[in-house]
């Protein structure tokens, strides 16, 4: 206590030094107002002196002490919102009596409950008082009338314009504009009852929407199931509703739907409570203090029941799982009633886990500013055991927080169901469509890919004694059908002693491809890549695209100073062209040959055979085209079938179907990869025939257009001539 006294001593003359100061700084400066400036300052310090008593005053005040004192400061605190000093009193209560939490609840029942009882008919006495109104001319009373609707003005200019749909691009149409009005006044007056948000979304989309949402059929459809008490029947509802919107709401079945107080069945009421539990620690230096969160969740259902769950689960696993039949610990069940009245909800529940005790609870419905009617206050909470020694036991208020509403968005949006099924739709089909283009892309790769292996040949051939061996790199470059002729590009190789290590030749050797071209190559050089065509034996490209070609080429090496000697060959080709598909062939095996002088010897010759043909990808797209002309020639001779002999209509657009897939017929042919000119196999087995097809389905369609061809003068006036005839009796 000096230390304290001593501090309040020295802040008060450090005060006062500093007042003086500033005092003397004024005194300076306006010395006319010395006597004034004098008063303020005896003033302020004067207030200074009662602030610093009473400041000592409290800080001399009796501080808690035993573990009640810090208990009760601690409630207190809770319920002010200061947290942090809750905390540090609750810390220190359970400090000096780990069950204080027992002696407040025996201390709350004796001392604080029947103070609370004896201050109740005080209060109510005190309320009792008679408010005097003058009969006079000063005193208006209030009118009854309900408060207007500020969109009243805009749904009358709304009702006199024209409100037809208006597509947003002129070449497209508005489907919904097909809709009846009745259709849709009916698909709003579910949304009223299942997704109440999605309405004034659906209002903002145009005026003739905004002007269906204002419809009152929809609001009594929705009044009629929503203020349905549990014990009346649809019909029964239906005349209470109207006799009450009559009397109350001037026949207004939207304002009664907004401003009468209701129990909402379409969301959960939830209230989040706290407490401080005490925690465990394994050193003495310190003390955990365990601040939970809980939820109290109420759900009311229509046929009067109603649903209490009490955890420390959040809503968004919670919520989702209130429904009826739902059981878990902590659950209560029981019924409700509504007193319209005095807008309070009275509850009888039960807990199966205690099925002696019986629950009631009060409530009453208030409005915030986040919505009408969606706060459900406390006012009585009481419990009844059929046990004799707990009979009767009422819980404090001030320790309960009152519920709000929190609308249902799982289960209650309509039309959030319905667009979760056709994505869910429409995602199950564009899987499918991936899937069956995956099954045929996927083998089309594959077959791809060994077609491509297929046509890399590789032919290995053992060097000789001494090491020397050629080494051929072969590949396709083009196939000439002009000229009927392949073209390959050959790189040589020598190895072993055939050649020094910067590839130049030791000796003079000879190249020979088949019987017409003989390649002598020097001592001393380097062998540049060879370029050689040769005519391939079989093949025509009319029988496109089931065209296959032959050719074969003998290559050879020999040594010019040793005819004798043959050089071994190590093969390899590699043909690949757009839209083809080679198959080679290799056959290498000493073969007896003559030289200049008719002396036999052995020759390493190389036998290559190329086998070409369009390469699978290719056929299968040619058949695909082939079918699509036939399948556009067919449809276009069935609808020149229906113009000629079904009488079907035939005008200016229809004729212009048939000439325009006239003239995209050769576009489509030429869509096939790699084919020649007109004239293949191809085009008798289908372009020859379709474009014949649909040139005589045109020339019919055309002709059925011209012949048919009536006055439009004519034609009104006999129309005219049949209308009077029905129209005579």
């Amino acid at each position: 206590m000096n230390e304290q006294e001593n501090e309040l001593e020295r802040f008060r003359n450090e005060w006062r030094q500093e007042v003086k100061e500033k005092h003397h700084i004024q005194d300076t400066k306006h010395k006319d107002k010395e006597p004034a400036t004098e008063k303020r300052l005896s003033t302020a310090e004067s207030s200074l002196s009662d602030m610093i008593d009473k400041a000592e005053s409290l800080t001399l005040e009796k501080a808690p002490i035993t573990a009640m004192d810090h208990y009760v400061l601690a409630v207190d605190n809770e319920r002010q919102g200061k947290i942090g000093k809750a905390l540090d009193s609750y810390r220190r209560a359970f400090k000096l009596d780990p069950d204080i939490v027992h002696a407040y609840k025996r201390h709350y029942q004796t001392a604080i409950l029947p103070k609370l009882h004896e201050s109740l008919p005080s209060a109510k006495e005190e309320e009792k008082f008679k408010h005097i109104v003058p009969i006079c001319n000063e005193y208006v009373p209030p009118t009854a009338t309900l408060p207007k609707d500020v969109l009243s003005p805009l749904i009358e200019e709304f009702s006199q314009q024209d409100t037809s749909y208006i597509p947003r691009l002129d070449y497209k149409t508005v489907a919904i504009a097909k809709l009846p009005g009745e259709i849709m006044l009916y698909l709003l007056r579910y949304l009223a009852l299942h997704s109440l948000s999605t309405i004034p979304q659906f209002a903002l989309t145009c005026k003739r929407f905004f002007l269906y949402t204002r419809e009152p059929s929809i609001w009594q459809y929705a009044s009629v199931h929503i203020f349905r008490l549990p014990s009346m029947t649809l019909e029964e509802s239906k005349d209470y509703q109207v006799s009450k919107v009559m009397q109350q709401y001037n026949g207004q079945w939207l304002r009664m739907y907004i401003d009468r107080p209701r129990i909402r069945y379409d969301g959960v009421y939830i209230s989040t409570c706290h407490y401080i539990r005490q925690g465990t620690s394994e050193t003495a230096w310190n003390q955990p203090i365990h601040f939970v969160t809980y939820y109290r969740y109420l759900r009311f259902f229509p046929n009067g029941t109603v649903l209490k769950h009490v955890t420390t689960d959040e809503p968004a696993h919670v919520v989702k799982a209130l429904q009826p039949g739902f059981h878990r610990q902590q659950v209560f069940l029981g019924q409700f009633l509504f007193e319209e009245d005095d807008e309070s909800v009275i509850i009888e529940m039960k807990d199966p886990m205690l099925p002696k005790e019986t629950f009631h609870m009060s409530l009453k419905l208030k409005t915030t500013h986040r919505g009408k009617h969606n706060k459900l206050v406390w006012e009585e909470y009481t419990s009844v055991s059929s046990v004799p020694d707990r009979n009767h036991h009422v819980h404090d208020l001030k320790l309960l927080k009152p519920y709000f509403f929190s609308p249902r968005c799982i289960e209650a949006s309509f039309v959030q169901k319905i667009t979760r099924h056709h994505v869910c739709r429409r995602l199950f089909i564009s899987f499918l469509i991936l899937a069956a283009l995956l099954t045929m892309i996927v083998p089309t790769w594959q077959v791809y890919t060994e077609e491509g292996r297929s046509s890399t040949l590789i032919s290995y051939k053992e060097p000789n004694l001494r090491g020397e061996s050629l080494y051929i790199a072969a590949s396709v470059l083009n196939v000439d059908f002009l000229n009927k002729k392949y073209t390959i590009n050959f790189l040589v190789q020598p190895n072993g002693t055939l050649a020094n290590e910067y590839g130049q030749l030791n000796q003079q050797i000879t190249l020979k491809f088949s019987s017409f071209e003989n390649y002598h190559f020097e001592k001393g050089e380097t062998i540049n890549p060879i370029q050689v065509s040769f005519n391939y034996e079989d093949g025509n490209q009319i029988d496109y695209p089931f065209d296959i070609y032959f050719g074969n080429l003998d290559v050879s090496a020999f040594y010019v100073n040793d005819t004798a000697k043959s050089i071994p060959i190590t093969f390899h080709l590699d043909a690949s062209i757009t839209s083809f598909h080679f198959m080679p062939s290799i056959k290498h095996q000493p073969v007896l040959e003559d030289d200049d002088d008719n002396e036999p010897f052995i020759s390493d010759r190389i036998s290559l055979k190329i086998s070409t043909g369009r390469s699978t990808t290719t056929l299968v797209f040619s058949i695909f085209i082939c079918i699509l002309m036939w399948l556009l020639s067919l449809i276009m001779s069935l609808f020149a079938y229906q113009v000629v002999f079904r009488k079907r209509k035939a005008d200016a657009h229809a004729c212009m179907i048939g000439i325009t897939t006239l003239f995209a017929l050769p576009a489509v042919r030429s869509a096939q990869p790699g084919i020649p000119d007109v004239g293949t196999v191809s085009d008798i087995l289908g372009f020859y025939w379709n474009m014949a097809l649909i040139a005589c389905s045109s020339i019919a369609v055309i002709m059925c257009w011209v012949i048919r061809w009536e006055d439009p003068v004519e034609e009104n006036k006999r129309q005219m001539s049949i209308s009077t005839c029905v129209e005579e009796p």
